[in-house]
């Protein structure tokens, strides 16, 4: 569940750049890389759940982090958030819209 829906979300990520967008190794390989981490992120939550509380010695948030990455910089790579560094309302990044 978790890498088809890191794979719908790069695509969309993909689909809202405005303009033409170059893909290193195709739009197909930044959907991959998603699934990819997708998969990566389900096996280290599954393995942190499994782990005793008192040994695990990592977050859940870390781990999808950890995992998205590379999705991450597949989109970077394609230009996917040059577009993103404008400030969001009148708080600037972060504030209200």
């Amino acid at each position: 569940m978790l890498p088809a829906w890191l794979a719908r979300r790069a695509a969309a990520v993909l689909d809202a750049v405005p303009g033409p967008v170059e893909v290193p190794g195709g739009r197909a390989a930044v959907v991959s890389a998603a699934e990819r981490a997708g998969a990566d992120a389900a096996a280290g939550l599954r393995e942190l759940a499994l782990t005793d509380l008192d040994e695990q010695r990592t977050t859940p948030l870390s781990v999808l982090r950890d995992a998205v990455a590379p999705a991450e910089a597949a989109l970077r790579a394609a230009g996917a958030f040059a577009s993103v560094a404008a400030p969001r309302g009148p708080g600037g990044p972060g504030g209200p819209v």
